[in-house]
């Protein structure tokens, strides 16, 4: 049984537009261990229908895979691969359960680089007049299971490698605040939170040297041990993220090994950022004894995805630090969750 590839056309939006990464979200809950694909359909700027292909399977071995099949082609020698059990009509079906009405609207797909012709006349038939897939969508899903952490063929994780700023502590405030008395001491200008947040790099020396501050390392250091002190002291206090705990407990339970890469003030005068990650990184594998591809780092930044690529390792990125998940989606880290609870999944 083979379904063909065909000549329609797809529009094509980023990784991190607003209704592609609902589509991601989606695509998480599929039990494919081949394919994960999810898809949302809007209309009128709103989300009125989800889905995703494999619903009733848990992650498991799928035929067409062992056997290494192409896409599009033998359908039949899996039951979750039937056209019925794809992303696009199981997204369909949602709609019409849901009695919403789909005339005009359009269907973001991410997982996957086409639909095939029995999805796009279930499509057209739905009045649906747009197929949005993801820039890059065929190198970026070209292998199999690129969003499945429990897919069978691929390498498990044993080491979970942490950012600490950001992903288990919470220290946005008070650094935000060391950071504008250190900035007004230099006569600069400090952004909102919010611009803050979106600008942060890998470290503070960082920071200050792209705000074109060029004092000494040393100094600059002091200064923010002083001020973050201060801030501590007044109350302004790192919290824990209030899933740490259970996540690392869960962990454990697993036994699964837990690293804390931290890029506090008292490293960042050692070496530039970047180097500064990606070598930690190494020293953490070589330590541990493990082997890249059975590691994973959990970052809140783009520099932290850069860092894992540069490592060799999987990245995690995590949406409730410093970088945005849309701003983490655009570095198309492995995995991609809201909060750290979520990284649970993976077990």
């Amino acid at each position: 049984m083979e379904t063909l590839k065909h000549n329609n056309k797809y529009e094509y939006a980023p990784a991190s537009h607003p209704f592609m990464q609902e589509a991601r979200a989606e695509a998480y809950k599929s039990g494919c261990g081949s394919r994960q694909i999810g898809a949302v359909i809007v209309n009128k700027e709103t989300v009125i229908a989800r889905g995703h292909n494999a619903r009733d399977r848990v992650s498991s071995p799928c035929p067409r895979a062992i056997q290494n099949i192409p896409s599009g082609i033998g359908y039949n020698l899996c039951p979750e691969c039937i056209e019925e059990n794809h992303t696009e009509a199981d997204a369909l079906r949602n709609a019409r359960l849901a009695g919403v009405d789909t005339e005009n609207g359009e269907m973001y797909i991410f997982g996957h680089w086409w639909a095939c012709e029995s999805c796009w006349d279930k499509v057209r038939s739905a009045g649906i007049t747009k197929i949005y897939l993801v820039k890059r969508a065929r190198e970026m899903f070209q292998e199999r299971g690129v969003l499945s952490g429990k897919r069978w063929y691929q390498a498990p994780i044993n080491l979970f490698i942490f950012d600490w700023s950001g992903v288990i502590s919470d220290d946005r405030k008070p650094v935000y605040e060391t950071t504008a008395r250190v900035l007004k001491q230099f006569g600069k200008i400090m952004p909102v939170f919010d611009e803050f947040l979106k600008s942060a790099t890998m470290t503070a020396l960082e920071y200050y040297r792209k705000n074109d501050i060029s004092e000494d390392a040393d100094l600059l250091l002091k200064l923010f041990r002083k001020y973050f002190n201060e801030a501590v002291k007044n109350g302004n206090k790192p919290t824990i993220y209030a899933h740490a705990p259970s996540v690392f407990g869960q962990l454990t339970a697993n036994d699964k090994k837990i690293a804390i890469l931290s890029s506090h003030p008292e490293k960042f005068v050692e070496r530039e950022a970047q180097e500064y990650k990606e070598t930690d990184l190494q020293n953490i594998l070589t330590h541990f004894q493990t082997q890249n591809k059975h590691a994973l780092y959990c970052g809140d930044t783009i520099h932290d995805i850069r860092a894992a690529r540069a490592a060799g390792i999987r990245s995690a990125g995590i949406g409730s630090g410093y970088h945005s998940k849309e701003q983490l989606a655009a570095e198309n880290p492995d995995f991609l969750f809201d909060t750290l609870l979520e990284l649970t999944s993976l077990l």
